[in-house]
């Protein structure tokens, strides 16, 4: 047989090549990346006419989009068979492939609506359709809503407050007194044996600086809310003494009353010591003439006078509450029928974390987020379909003070209605016959306080392992000492789905190093300024505290330097609940910046695996793009940059995420968001 040449071999397969276009239909580049409000098949959105985008797979180069048609149906098996059954967009001449305009009848509440598109190039090839997509919407009016705002109403918050009386040096006027007047403020009370916790509940029209027993017991410059701080460890058996100076600030540059340094201020001093023992009983020692106070430390002390000027919660325009422990909430139901859709729509006036049978809903963190919650508060859908069982099911939900709640701003101030922290949610179940079933708060829900003694955003959290009941958020639990939930005051502002991208755990640090103080505390250095928290690994006696005290830098010296923090503790407490294994803590309901971690109080020597550092952002996953120049110093600038920009985009663009200021400052915004 005769072989052919290779030449003759190649003119063939040309030739082949050459009719191929006139046997296979040329096909563009299929369109990928759907995005329905630039989001992956978002659950729970509420636009009226919701934004579709997509983007090209094609290599080809200087390729362009001609035209586009887009198919929008009521089940994927539809939109498989080429139907449009709700909006076909017809054939659209154009480039346009980024926020397209859905086009159909107006879309329903809770309905999902599947989509896909494909497109022509510019020799008028058409591709085939894109993988399909969906979007479900949310409530979209608030008669959507049968669910009601319920809240806590702590039994134990109207003893504290009528206990205090807001008091003064005698002999002097409180509404008339000098700028730069330094008042000490004495006072002295016994206990047979030291309490299981105490806490000092302290406010001050002016800069406070408190010891208990000679211990630093924290401090505040003109902050506007009562602060909490916790004792136990400062106290002994027997007399134990509480000492308060109060500085009266000049005139503020800022707001109501500002006027120049000489004029006269308001002064005043409001406290509670707050003892609960072993048994659970509460002892109070508050603020009133039995206290002393002088001016002159070489003078002699003398009763101190009330300030009478103080009678009312609410002073210029400012709310001024106690802080509250963190609420648990829980309803058990039953299931008897087939679940084939189950929705949890949740919000909170406060900061929230939803449970169904003992398993925590979704991963976000400090939702809702940060908006004007006198106008508008943001609602998450999640689909919970896969935590529900047969029988016996328990929807939960822990409620602290999150955003809402918390005194921003470098003097406390509440810029919101009255920081009451209240919960809204409502579980819808759709089963297979067909028929609806919704699980709503109401004064059916139980309430308890939970191990978070103090959440706050600026001041951190205080947790007490001790106070744990376990199994709260699942069903059998017994709930006989949990009291009704109580209806909040009707929301009047709007609540809109959360479209924006939710503050989540991105990423956990391991320390570079860890060394002891002279003090006896321990400091972590995670080798990299983060936001978020630090989680903690302990095992070691019940009733044991371990501090947590958050720093960006060091003195000299070695010691953690938080001047700049201003009036933000950034101080978490963890109490041990004891027992034999290792105990986890990390916190709900706050965040901080920091490098460095300083550890007091823990129970033998901690180690590197002691303790991690947990990164909170609204920025998940690395950049887009990479700069990688032969500068080792511009590298690490910009490496800087990116750390800079994950960790001050916590819900919103941050002024700071470290100190007494943390909301959104628009200078620093208009460099970022972009």
């Amino acid at each position: 047989m005769e072989t052919l040449p290779l030449q003759a071999y190649i003119l063939f397969f040309v030739r082949v090549l050459s009719l191929l276009p006139l046997a296979i239909p040329f096909v563009c580049a299929r369109p990928v990346h759907l995005r329905c409000e630039s989001l992956v098949n978002p659950l729970g959105i509420d636009a009226d006419k919701p934004a579709l985008s997509w983007q090209s797979d094609s290599t080809e180069r200087n390729w362009t989009q001609s035209a586009y048609r887009i198919l929008v149906s009521n089940s994927g098996a539809a939109l498989e068979n080429g139907e449009g059954n709700i909006w076909d967009s017809g054939r659209q001449n154009g480039g346009e492939s980024v926020g397209i305009p859905y086009g159909g009848p107006p879309v329903q509440s809770r309905q999902r609506y599947y989509w896909t598109v494909r497109v022509w190039d510019s020799h008028n090839h058409m591709s085939t359709a894109a993988e399909s997509a969906w979007w479900e919407m949310g409530l979209l009016q608030k008669s959507n809503w049968s669910a009601k705002w319920i809240r806590w109403d702590n039994a134990e918050q109207a003893s504290d407050e009528a206990a205090m009386k807001w008091i003064w040096v005698s002999g002097e006027d409180s509404t008339k007194v000098k700028p730069n007047s330094v008042a000490n403020f004495h006072y002295e009370f016994e206990v047979p044996h030291k309490p299981a916790r105490a806490a000092l509940f302290l406010m001050a029209r002016g800069n406070w600086k408190a010891t208990v027993n000679g211990h630093d017991a924290g401090a505040k410059n003109n902050w506007d809310q009562f602060d909490r701080r916790e004792i136990a460890g400062f106290l002994v058996e027997g007399r134990n003494i509480v000492d308060i100076t109060v500085t009266v600030p000049p005139a503020p540059q800022f707001g109501p009353g500002a006027g120049p340094p000489d004029s006269l201020r308001v002064a005043g001093l409001a406290a509670l010591i707050k003892l609960t023992h072993a048994d659970g009983k509460v002892e109070r020692f508050c603020t009133d003439e039995k206290w002393q106070a002088r001016f002159d430390p070489g003078t002699t002390f003398l009763n101190a006078a009330a300030a009478a000027s103080f009678s009312d919660r609410r002073y210029a325009g400012n709310y001024a509450f106690l802080p509250q422990p963190a609420a648990q909430f829980r309803k058990e139901f039953t299931i008897d029928k087939s679940v084939t859709r189950a929705r949890l729509y949740v919000t909170a006036l406060g900061a929230y974390r939803a449970y169904l049978n003992g398993r925590q809903v979704g991963t976000d963190v400090l939702s809702p987020g940060f908006t004007m919650f006198p106008k508008r508060v943001q609602y998450q859908s999640y689909d919970v379909t896969e935590l529900l069982a047969t029988g016996h099911n328990t929807v939960g939900a822990l409620l602290g003070d999150g955003w809402f709640a918390s005194s921003l701003s470098w003097t406390g101030v509440h810029f919101s209605l009255p920081p009451i922290p209240r919960l809204i949610a409502q579980l819808e179940l759709e089963y297979s016959d067909g028929t609806l079933d919704t699980i709503g708060t109401d004064q059916t829900w139980k309430v308890s306080p939970s191990p978070i003694l103090h959440s706050e955003i600026y001041a951190g959290e205080t947790y007490d392992a001790r106070l744990e009941q376990s199994g709260w958020s699942k069903s059998g639990f017994s709930d006989a000492s949990w009291r009704p939930a109580v209806f909040a005051d009707a929301y009047s502002g709007i609540m809109s789905s959360q479209v924006d991208a939710p503050p989540r755990v991105v990423a956990t640090l391991k320390p570079e190093r860890v060394y002891p103080r002279p003090d006896g505390s321990f400091i972590y250095d995670m080798g990299q300024n983060i936001v978020g928290w630090a989680a903690l690994k302990v095992s070691g006696p019940a009733g044991t505290t371990v501090r947590l005290r958050f720093a960006e830098i060091l003195n000299p010296d070695g010691s953690i330097y938080r001047a700049n923090l201003r009036n933000a503790d950034a101080t978490d407490y963890y109490t041990l609940r004891g027992g034999e294994g290792e105990e986890i803590f990390r916190p709900s309901f706050t965040f901080h910046g920091f490098r460095y971690v300083e550890l007091t109080g823990y129970p033998g020597t901690p180690d590197l695996s002691s303790l991690s550092g947990e990164v909170v952002s609204s920025l998940g996953g690395e950049p887009a793009a990479k700069l990688v120049t032969s500068s080792e110093l511009v590298n690490r600038m910009w490496r800087i940059g990116i750390w800079g920009q994950r960790g001050n985009f916590l819900s919103i663009p941050t002024e700071c995420p470290q100190r007494d200021e943390r909301v959104v400052w628009m200078g620093e915004a208009g460099v970022f968001w972009r």
